[in-house]
Protein backbone atom coordinates (compact mmCIF):
# COMPACT_ATOMS: atom_id res chain seq x y z
CA UNK A 1 0.00 0.00 0.00
CA UNK A 2 1.48 3.34 -1.05
CA UNK A 3 1.57 6.07 1.61
CA UNK A 4 1.91 9.78 1.09
CA UNK A 5 3.01 12.36 3.66
CA UNK A 6 1.48 15.80 3.25
CA UNK A 7 3.24 18.88 4.63
CA UNK A 8 1.18 21.85 5.80
CA UNK A 9 1.53 24.86 8.05
CA UNK A 10 0.85 24.34 11.74
CA UNK A 11 -2.49 25.49 13.10
CA UNK A 12 -2.81 29.26 13.30
CA UNK A 13 0.27 29.99 11.16
CA UNK A 14 -0.48 32.32 8.26
CA UNK A 15 1.45 33.66 5.28
CA UNK A 16 1.66 37.39 4.66
CA UNK A 17 3.16 39.13 1.66
CA UNK A 18 6.15 41.04 2.96
CA UNK A 19 7.16 43.26 0.07
CA UNK A 20 8.23 42.28 -3.43
CA UNK A 21 9.40 38.65 -3.72
CA UNK A 22 9.11 38.14 0.07
CA UNK A 23 6.75 36.12 2.23
CA UNK A 24 6.42 36.20 6.02
CA UNK A 25 5.25 33.26 8.13
CA UNK A 26 3.45 34.54 11.24
CA UNK A 27 2.50 32.33 14.19
CA UNK A 28 -0.19 33.03 16.81
CA UNK A 29 1.10 35.08 19.78
CA UNK A 30 0.67 32.15 22.20
CA UNK A 31 3.10 30.05 20.14
CA UNK A 32 6.01 32.43 20.85
CA UNK A 33 7.66 31.72 17.51
CA UNK A 34 9.64 34.44 15.74
CA UNK A 35 8.34 35.83 12.47
CA UNK A 36 10.08 34.14 9.54
CA UNK A 37 10.61 36.22 6.40
CA UNK A 38 11.79 34.46 3.21
CA UNK A 39 13.36 36.57 0.46
CA UNK A 40 14.14 36.31 -3.24
CA UNK A 41 11.16 34.09 -3.98
CA UNK A 42 10.37 33.19 -7.54
CA UNK A 43 6.72 32.67 -8.62
CA UNK A 44 7.17 28.89 -8.53
CA UNK A 45 8.58 28.99 -5.00
CA UNK A 46 5.74 31.24 -3.86
CA UNK A 47 3.17 28.87 -5.36
CA UNK A 48 4.82 25.93 -3.61
CA UNK A 49 4.87 27.67 -0.23
CA UNK A 50 1.25 28.81 -0.55
CA UNK A 51 0.25 25.17 -1.04
CA UNK A 52 1.38 24.62 2.57
CA UNK A 53 -1.20 27.13 3.81
CA UNK A 54 -4.09 25.02 2.58
CA UNK A 55 -4.61 21.28 2.91
CA UNK A 56 -0.91 20.76 2.24
CA UNK A 57 1.16 19.00 -0.37
CA UNK A 58 3.63 16.17 -0.53
CA UNK A 59 7.32 16.89 -0.89
CA UNK A 60 7.13 15.19 -4.30
CA UNK A 61 4.43 17.62 -5.45
CA UNK A 62 6.41 20.62 -4.21
CA UNK A 63 9.56 19.31 -5.87
CA UNK A 64 7.86 18.80 -9.23
CA UNK A 65 6.30 22.26 -9.12
CA UNK A 66 9.61 24.02 -8.51
CA UNK A 67 11.86 21.78 -10.61
CA UNK A 68 9.81 22.37 -13.76
CA UNK A 69 10.63 26.09 -13.91
CA UNK A 70 13.55 26.59 -11.53
CA UNK A 71 15.67 23.48 -11.86
CA UNK A 72 18.34 22.51 -9.36
CA UNK A 73 18.91 26.07 -7.95
CA UNK A 74 15.18 26.37 -7.20
CA UNK A 75 15.07 22.95 -5.55
CA UNK A 76 18.01 23.89 -3.32
CA UNK A 77 16.10 26.98 -2.17
CA UNK A 78 12.90 24.97 -1.63
CA UNK A 79 14.61 22.39 0.57
CA UNK A 80 16.37 25.17 2.50
CA UNK A 81 13.06 26.94 3.13
CA UNK A 82 11.34 23.73 4.24
CA UNK A 83 14.25 23.15 6.63
CA UNK A 84 13.78 26.67 8.05
CA UNK A 85 10.07 26.01 8.57
CA UNK A 86 10.90 22.75 10.37
CA UNK A 87 13.45 24.51 12.58
CA UNK A 88 10.67 26.83 13.82
CA UNK A 89 8.29 23.86 14.25
CA UNK A 90 5.88 25.34 11.71
CA UNK A 91 5.28 22.23 9.59
CA UNK A 92 2.65 19.60 10.33
CA UNK A 93 2.72 16.16 8.71
CA UNK A 94 -0.27 14.09 7.65
CA UNK A 95 0.02 10.46 6.58
CA UNK A 96 -2.50 9.22 4.03
CA UNK A 97 -2.95 5.96 2.15
CA UNK A 98 -5.42 4.68 -0.40
CA UNK A 99 -7.86 4.12 2.46
CA UNK A 100 -7.69 7.77 3.53
CA UNK A 101 -6.04 9.76 6.36
CA UNK A 102 -4.17 7.60 8.87
CA UNK A 103 -2.37 9.86 11.39
CA UNK A 104 -0.86 13.33 11.62
CA UNK A 105 1.74 15.09 13.72
CA UNK A 106 1.27 18.71 14.83
CA UNK A 107 3.84 20.86 16.66
CA UNK A 108 2.54 22.40 19.88
CA UNK A 109 5.70 24.33 20.76
CA UNK A 110 8.63 25.87 18.90
CA UNK A 111 10.99 23.35 20.52
CA UNK A 112 9.93 20.39 18.40
CA UNK A 113 12.97 18.95 16.60
CA UNK A 114 11.43 16.69 13.99
CA UNK A 115 13.69 14.09 12.40
CA UNK A 116 12.64 10.97 10.51
CA UNK A 117 15.79 9.23 11.71
CA UNK A 118 14.80 9.43 15.41
CA UNK A 119 12.79 6.20 15.13
CA UNK A 120 14.70 2.94 14.78
CA UNK A 121 12.94 0.20 12.83
CA UNK A 122 14.15 -2.68 14.99
CA UNK A 123 14.13 -1.01 18.44
CA UNK A 124 11.20 -1.83 20.77
CA UNK A 125 9.15 1.15 21.92
CA UNK A 126 6.40 1.36 24.52
CA UNK A 127 3.69 3.95 25.10
CA UNK A 128 4.86 6.52 27.65
CA UNK A 129 3.12 6.34 31.01
CA UNK A 130 2.56 10.10 30.62
CA UNK A 131 0.74 9.83 27.28
CA UNK A 132 -3.02 10.40 27.17
CA UNK A 133 -5.87 10.52 24.66
CA UNK A 134 -8.62 13.09 24.35
CA UNK A 135 -11.31 14.15 21.92
CA UNK A 136 -10.37 17.36 20.09
CA UNK A 137 -13.08 18.52 17.70
CA UNK A 138 -14.06 14.97 16.85
CA UNK A 139 -10.52 13.66 16.42
CA UNK A 140 -8.79 11.29 18.82
CA UNK A 141 -5.60 13.06 19.86
CA UNK A 142 -2.56 11.61 21.64
CA UNK A 143 -0.48 13.99 23.74
CA UNK A 144 2.15 13.85 26.45
CA UNK A 145 3.63 16.54 28.70
CA UNK A 146 7.05 15.12 27.81
CA UNK A 147 6.73 16.18 24.17
CA UNK A 148 6.41 19.17 21.88
CA UNK A 149 3.88 17.73 19.42
CA UNK A 150 0.56 15.92 19.38
CA UNK A 151 -0.46 13.00 17.17
CA UNK A 152 -3.96 12.81 15.72
CA UNK A 153 -5.25 9.30 14.98
CA UNK A 154 -7.69 9.14 12.06
CA UNK A 155 -7.83 5.39 11.34
CA UNK A 156 -8.97 2.46 13.44
CA UNK A 157 -5.72 0.60 12.75
CA UNK A 158 -3.74 3.59 14.14
CA UNK A 159 -5.73 3.43 17.38
CA UNK A 160 -5.27 -0.35 17.53
CA UNK A 161 -1.51 0.08 17.06
CA UNK A 162 -1.41 2.35 20.12
CA UNK A 163 -3.17 -0.34 22.14
CA UNK A 164 -0.45 -2.80 21.09
CA UNK A 165 2.22 -0.33 22.19
CA UNK A 166 1.13 -0.63 25.82
CA UNK A 167 3.76 -3.37 25.68
CA UNK A 168 7.15 -2.89 23.99
CA UNK A 169 6.94 -3.48 20.23
CA UNK A 170 9.07 -2.67 17.20
CA UNK A 171 7.56 -1.07 14.11
CA UNK A 172 8.24 -4.32 12.26
CA UNK A 173 6.18 -6.29 14.79
CA UNK A 174 3.06 -4.10 14.64
CA UNK A 175 1.61 -5.26 11.29
CA UNK A 176 1.47 -8.85 12.51
CA UNK A 177 -0.53 -7.77 15.57
CA UNK A 178 -2.84 -5.11 14.10
CA UNK A 179 -5.31 -6.15 11.38
CA UNK A 180 -5.19 -3.90 8.33
CA UNK A 181 -1.86 -2.28 9.24
CA UNK A 182 0.97 -2.58 6.72
CA UNK A 183 4.68 -2.12 7.39
CA UNK A 184 4.97 1.28 5.68
CA UNK A 185 2.26 2.88 7.80
CA UNK A 186 3.66 1.21 10.93
CA UNK A 187 7.05 2.82 10.30
CA UNK A 188 5.52 6.26 9.71
CA UNK A 189 3.31 6.02 12.79
CA UNK A 190 6.35 5.11 14.89
CA UNK A 191 8.23 8.12 13.48
CA UNK A 192 5.38 10.40 14.52
CA UNK A 193 5.14 8.85 17.98
CA UNK A 194 8.88 8.98 18.64
CA UNK A 195 9.11 12.64 17.55
CA UNK A 196 6.18 13.48 19.84
CA UNK A 197 7.83 11.58 22.76
CA UNK A 198 4.59 9.62 23.04
CA UNK A 199 6.56 6.36 23.00
CA UNK A 200 9.90 5.68 24.67
CA UNK A 201 12.58 3.13 23.79
CA UNK A 202 12.65 -0.10 25.75
CA UNK A 203 15.65 -2.17 24.56
CA UNK A 204 15.13 -4.79 27.27
CA UNK A 205 11.34 -4.77 26.71
CA UNK A 206 10.62 -3.33 30.14
CA UNK A 207 6.97 -2.13 30.03
CA UNK A 208 7.81 0.87 32.29
CA UNK A 209 11.30 2.08 31.31
CA UNK A 210 10.60 5.61 32.58
CA UNK A 211 10.51 4.34 36.17
CA UNK A 212 14.29 3.83 36.04
CA UNK A 213 14.97 7.49 35.19
CA UNK A 214 15.88 9.32 38.45
CA UNK A 215 14.25 12.52 37.13
CA UNK A 216 11.27 11.40 35.06
CA UNK A 217 10.54 8.44 37.32
CA UNK A 218 9.66 10.68 40.27
CA UNK A 219 6.98 12.65 38.45
CA UNK A 220 3.28 11.81 38.82
CA UNK A 221 1.24 12.07 35.63
CA UNK A 222 -1.10 14.78 36.89
CA UNK A 223 1.75 16.88 38.31
CA UNK A 224 3.68 16.81 35.02
CA UNK A 225 0.60 17.63 32.96
CA UNK A 226 -0.41 20.48 35.27
CA UNK A 227 3.11 21.91 35.25
CA UNK A 228 3.52 21.86 31.48
CA UNK A 229 0.04 23.14 30.65
CA UNK A 230 0.02 26.02 33.14
CA UNK A 231 3.42 27.36 32.02
CA UNK A 232 4.51 28.54 28.60
CA UNK A 233 6.70 26.31 26.46
CA UNK A 234 4.93 22.99 25.81
CA UNK A 235 1.57 23.97 24.41
CA UNK A 236 0.11 26.40 21.91
CA UNK A 237 -3.06 27.21 23.83
CA UNK A 238 -4.03 30.84 24.50
CA UNK A 239 -2.32 32.03 27.66
CA UNK A 240 -3.10 34.64 30.31
CA UNK A 241 -5.86 37.20 30.65
CA UNK A 242 -7.73 36.57 27.39
CA UNK A 243 -11.30 36.73 28.78
CA UNK A 244 -12.33 33.64 26.76
CA UNK A 245 -15.94 33.62 28.01
CA UNK A 246 -16.71 37.33 28.18
CA UNK A 247 -19.35 37.08 25.42
CA UNK A 248 -20.74 33.74 26.60
CA UNK A 249 -21.01 33.73 30.40
CA UNK A 250 -21.41 36.58 32.87
CA UNK A 251 -18.52 36.83 35.35
CA UNK A 252 -19.16 35.99 39.00
CA UNK A 253 -19.43 38.94 41.34
CA UNK A 254 -16.56 39.70 43.73
CA UNK A 255 -18.79 39.11 46.78
CA UNK A 256 -20.70 35.86 46.97
CA UNK A 257 -24.42 36.23 47.77
CA UNK A 258 -25.38 35.29 51.35
CA UNK A 259 -25.63 31.54 51.80
CA UNK A 260 -28.10 31.72 54.68
CA UNK A 261 -30.23 34.18 56.60
CA UNK A 262 -28.43 33.55 59.88
CA UNK A 263 -25.84 36.37 59.96
CA UNK A 264 -23.42 36.84 62.87
CA UNK A 265 -21.56 40.18 62.95
CA UNK A 266 -17.89 39.83 63.93
CA UNK A 267 -15.68 41.90 66.19
CA UNK A 268 -13.82 44.65 64.34
CA UNK A 269 -10.39 45.41 65.83
CA UNK A 270 -8.82 48.86 66.15
CA UNK A 271 -6.02 48.71 63.58
CA UNK A 272 -4.39 51.91 64.79
CA UNK A 273 -4.07 50.50 68.29
CA UNK A 274 -2.77 47.21 66.90
CA UNK A 275 -0.20 49.08 64.82
CA UNK A 276 1.19 50.70 67.97
CA UNK A 277 1.42 47.45 69.96
CA UNK A 278 2.14 44.69 67.42
CA UNK A 279 5.47 42.91 67.37
CA UNK A 280 7.92 44.13 64.71
CA UNK A 281 7.50 42.47 61.33
CA UNK A 282 10.84 40.67 61.41
CA UNK A 283 10.02 39.25 64.83
CA UNK A 284 6.69 37.93 63.54
CA UNK A 285 8.30 36.49 60.43
CA UNK A 286 11.03 34.73 62.40
CA UNK A 287 8.57 33.27 64.91
CA UNK A 288 6.18 31.95 62.27
CA UNK A 289 5.71 28.21 62.70
CA UNK A 290 3.13 25.46 62.38
CA UNK A 291 1.88 24.95 65.94
CA UNK A 292 0.05 21.69 66.49
CA UNK A 293 -1.19 21.73 70.10
CA UNK A 294 -4.80 22.86 70.53
CA UNK A 295 -5.22 21.60 74.10
CA UNK A 296 -5.34 25.08 75.59
CA UNK A 297 -8.38 27.27 76.19
CA UNK A 298 -10.55 27.59 73.06
CA UNK A 299 -10.42 30.56 70.75
CA UNK A 300 -12.92 33.34 71.40
CA UNK A 301 -15.26 34.72 68.77
CA UNK A 302 -13.49 38.08 69.24
CA UNK A 303 -10.15 36.48 68.31
CA UNK A 304 -11.72 34.90 65.27
CA UNK A 305 -13.16 38.27 64.26
CA UNK A 306 -9.78 39.97 64.60
CA UNK A 307 -8.02 37.17 62.72
CA UNK A 308 -10.39 37.27 59.75
CA UNK A 309 -10.47 41.08 59.67
CA UNK A 310 -6.69 41.31 59.57
CA UNK A 311 -6.17 38.51 57.05
CA UNK A 312 -9.15 38.33 54.70
CA UNK A 313 -11.55 41.30 54.75
CA UNK A 314 -12.23 43.51 51.74
CA UNK A 315 -10.37 46.76 52.31
CA UNK A 316 -11.51 48.38 49.07
CA UNK A 317 -14.00 47.38 46.40
CA UNK A 318 -13.42 48.80 42.91
CA UNK A 319 -17.01 48.43 41.77
CA UNK A 320 -16.53 49.65 38.19
CA UNK A 321 -14.39 46.61 37.34
CA UNK A 322 -15.64 44.48 40.26
CA UNK A 323 -12.29 43.69 41.85
CA UNK A 324 -11.21 44.10 45.46
CA UNK A 325 -8.13 44.72 47.54
CA UNK A 326 -7.47 42.71 50.68
CA UNK A 327 -4.58 41.99 53.07
CA UNK A 328 -3.58 39.08 50.81
CA UNK A 329 -2.86 39.60 47.08
CA UNK A 330 -4.73 37.86 44.26
CA UNK A 331 -4.16 37.46 40.53
CA UNK A 332 -5.90 40.33 38.76
CA UNK A 333 -7.38 41.34 42.13
CA UNK A 334 -10.14 38.81 41.35
CA UNK A 335 -10.04 37.13 44.79
CA UNK A 336 -11.89 33.90 43.92
CA UNK A 337 -11.19 32.39 47.36
CA UNK A 338 -13.89 31.97 50.01
CA UNK A 339 -13.34 31.04 53.66
CA UNK A 340 -15.57 28.60 55.52
CA UNK A 341 -14.83 28.32 59.28
CA UNK A 342 -15.59 24.83 60.60
CA UNK A 343 -15.89 25.33 64.35
CA UNK A 344 -15.34 22.67 66.97
CA UNK A 345 -14.56 24.87 69.99
CA UNK A 346 -14.87 28.66 69.99
CA UNK A 347 -16.16 30.70 72.94
CA UNK A 348 -19.19 32.69 71.89
CA UNK A 349 -19.88 30.67 68.74
CA UNK A 350 -21.83 27.47 68.31
CA UNK A 351 -20.07 24.51 66.74
CA UNK A 352 -20.77 23.97 63.06
CA UNK A 353 -20.07 25.19 59.54
CA UNK A 354 -20.01 28.89 58.63
CA UNK A 355 -19.24 31.09 55.64
CA UNK A 356 -17.24 34.32 56.02
CA UNK A 357 -18.50 37.46 54.29
CA UNK A 358 -15.38 39.60 53.65
CA UNK A 359 -17.43 42.64 52.67
CA UNK A 360 -19.73 42.86 55.68
CA UNK A 361 -17.18 41.18 58.01
CA UNK A 362 -19.72 38.70 59.32
CA UNK A 363 -20.36 34.97 59.42
CA UNK A 364 -23.31 33.13 57.92
CA UNK A 365 -24.19 29.95 59.77
CA UNK A 366 -24.75 27.06 57.36
CA UNK A 367 -25.17 24.00 59.58
CA UNK A 368 -24.34 22.38 62.88
CA UNK A 369 -22.01 19.42 63.38
CA UNK A 370 -23.52 17.18 60.73
CA UNK A 371 -21.71 13.89 60.01
CA UNK A 372 -19.82 15.40 57.01
CA UNK A 373 -18.80 18.43 59.10
CA UNK A 374 -17.58 16.21 61.95
CA UNK A 375 -15.57 14.16 59.48
CA UNK A 376 -13.97 17.31 58.06
CA UNK A 377 -12.85 18.31 61.57
CA UNK A 378 -11.48 14.84 62.25
CA UNK A 379 -9.55 14.83 58.96
CA UNK A 380 -8.19 18.29 59.75
CA UNK A 381 -6.91 17.09 63.10
CA UNK A 382 -5.33 13.98 61.59
CA UNK A 383 -3.65 15.91 58.78
CA UNK A 384 -2.30 18.52 61.18
CA UNK A 385 -1.17 15.78 63.61
CA UNK A 386 -3.21 17.20 66.46
CA UNK A 387 -4.30 15.15 69.45
CA UNK A 388 -7.93 15.68 68.43
CA UNK A 389 -10.04 17.92 66.21
CA UNK A 390 -8.75 21.48 65.69
CA UNK A 391 -10.48 24.28 67.52
CA UNK A 392 -11.28 25.88 64.17
CA UNK A 393 -10.64 24.57 60.65
CA UNK A 394 -10.76 27.21 57.94
CA UNK A 395 -11.64 25.57 54.63
CA UNK A 396 -10.60 27.73 51.70
CA UNK A 397 -12.57 27.27 48.50
CA UNK A 398 -12.31 28.75 45.04
CA UNK A 399 -15.16 29.93 42.87
CA UNK A 400 -13.41 28.62 39.78
CA UNK A 401 -15.37 30.49 37.13
CA UNK A 402 -14.40 33.79 38.75
CA UNK A 403 -10.87 33.13 37.39
CA UNK A 404 -11.71 30.98 34.36
CA UNK A 405 -13.76 33.81 32.90
CA UNK A 406 -10.57 35.88 32.52
CA UNK A 407 -7.58 33.53 32.37
CA UNK A 408 -6.67 30.69 30.00
CA UNK A 409 -4.12 27.95 30.67
CA UNK A 410 -3.17 29.47 34.04
CA UNK A 411 -6.56 29.60 35.83
CA UNK A 412 -6.04 26.79 38.35
CA UNK A 413 -2.38 27.67 38.70
CA UNK A 414 -3.11 31.23 39.82
CA UNK A 415 -5.80 29.96 42.21
CA UNK A 416 -3.19 27.85 44.00
CA UNK A 417 -0.82 30.83 44.09
CA UNK A 418 -3.61 32.83 45.72
CA UNK A 419 -3.98 30.06 48.31
CA UNK A 420 -0.25 30.26 49.09
CA UNK A 421 -0.47 34.03 49.56
CA UNK A 422 -3.47 33.65 51.86
CA UNK A 423 -1.71 30.90 53.83
CA UNK A 424 1.26 33.16 54.56
CA UNK A 425 -0.98 36.09 55.47
CA UNK A 426 -2.91 33.88 57.89
CA UNK A 427 0.34 32.56 59.38
CA UNK A 428 1.70 36.04 60.01
CA UNK A 429 -1.54 37.39 61.48
CA UNK A 430 -1.91 34.36 63.76
CA UNK A 431 1.71 34.67 64.89
CA UNK A 432 1.26 38.39 65.65
CA UNK A 433 -1.84 37.54 67.66
CA UNK A 434 -0.07 34.77 69.61
CA UNK A 435 -2.27 32.00 68.17
CA UNK A 436 -1.45 28.51 66.90
CA UNK A 437 -1.70 28.26 63.06
CA UNK A 438 -1.04 25.33 60.75
CA UNK A 439 -1.67 25.20 57.01
CA UNK A 440 -2.53 21.78 55.61
CA UNK A 441 -1.19 20.18 52.46
CA UNK A 442 -4.42 18.44 51.50
CA UNK A 443 -8.11 18.06 52.17
CA UNK A 444 -11.29 16.28 51.05
CA UNK A 445 -12.91 18.44 48.36
CA UNK A 446 -15.81 16.08 47.61
CA UNK A 447 -16.74 15.79 51.28
CA UNK A 448 -16.70 19.56 51.72
CA UNK A 449 -18.86 20.11 48.64
CA UNK A 450 -21.34 17.68 50.17
CA UNK A 451 -21.22 19.40 53.57
CA UNK A 452 -21.78 22.87 52.13
CA UNK A 453 -24.17 21.87 49.34
CA UNK A 454 -21.89 23.11 46.55
CA UNK A 455 -21.33 22.07 42.95
CA UNK A 456 -17.87 20.45 42.97
CA UNK A 457 -16.86 22.04 39.66
CA UNK A 458 -18.26 25.46 40.54
CA UNK A 459 -16.78 25.82 44.03
CA UNK A 460 -15.02 23.51 46.43
CA UNK A 461 -12.00 23.40 48.70
CA UNK A 462 -8.48 24.14 47.49
CA UNK A 463 -6.83 24.76 50.87
CA UNK A 464 -7.22 24.09 54.59
CA UNK A 465 -5.87 25.97 57.62
CA UNK A 466 -6.29 25.14 61.30
CA UNK A 467 -6.24 27.71 64.08
CA UNK A 468 -6.37 27.53 67.82
CA UNK A 469 -4.85 28.93 70.97
CA UNK A 470 -1.31 27.94 71.82
CA UNK A 471 -1.27 24.79 73.94
CA UNK A 472 1.47 24.05 76.48
CA UNK A 473 3.50 21.86 74.11
CA UNK A 474 2.88 23.78 70.88
CA UNK A 475 6.35 25.27 70.40
CA UNK A 476 8.17 22.07 71.30
CA UNK A 477 6.01 20.06 68.91
CA UNK A 478 6.59 22.60 66.11
CA UNK A 479 10.35 22.32 66.45
CA UNK A 480 10.35 18.58 66.94
CA UNK A 481 7.92 17.58 64.20
CA UNK A 482 8.22 20.23 61.50
CA UNK A 483 10.23 17.88 59.29
CA UNK A 484 9.10 14.50 60.62
CA UNK A 485 5.48 14.15 59.59
CA UNK A 486 4.14 10.60 59.42
CA UNK A 487 4.01 9.12 55.92
CA UNK A 488 0.95 10.27 54.02
CA UNK A 489 0.13 13.05 56.48
CA UNK A 490 2.79 15.63 55.81
CA UNK A 491 1.45 19.13 56.46
CA UNK A 492 2.58 22.40 54.98
CA UNK A 493 5.09 23.91 57.40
Amino acid sequence: MTCRVFLSLSEGVRIEEDGESRLAFVSPPAAFRPRLSLRQLTPALEDALFLLAGSGATKETLTALVATSEGAPGLAKLFHYLSRLDQLAILSRRLESEEGPFASLHPISPYLDYQDSKASADLPYVLSQFAYFRNVNGTLTLETPRGHARVDLMADSAVAALHELTNPRTAQELPGRVPGLDLERAHWLMRFLVNANAVVPSPDRNPRPEDADPVIGQWAFHDMLFHTRSRMGRHADPYGGTYPFKDKFAPLTIVKPPMSGDAIPLFTPDLEAITRTDSPFTSVLERRASLRDHTGEPLTVEQMGEFLYRSARIKEHAKRVDVSFRPSPSAGALHPLEIYPVVDRCKGLESGLYHYDPSGHQLFRLSGLTPPVRTLLELGGITAMLQGPPQVLFIITARFQRVQNKYQSVAYSVILKDVGCLYQTMYLVATAMGLAPCALGGGHSDLFAQAAGLDYFAETSVGDFVLGTVGPGARDRARGEEWHAPRGREPVG
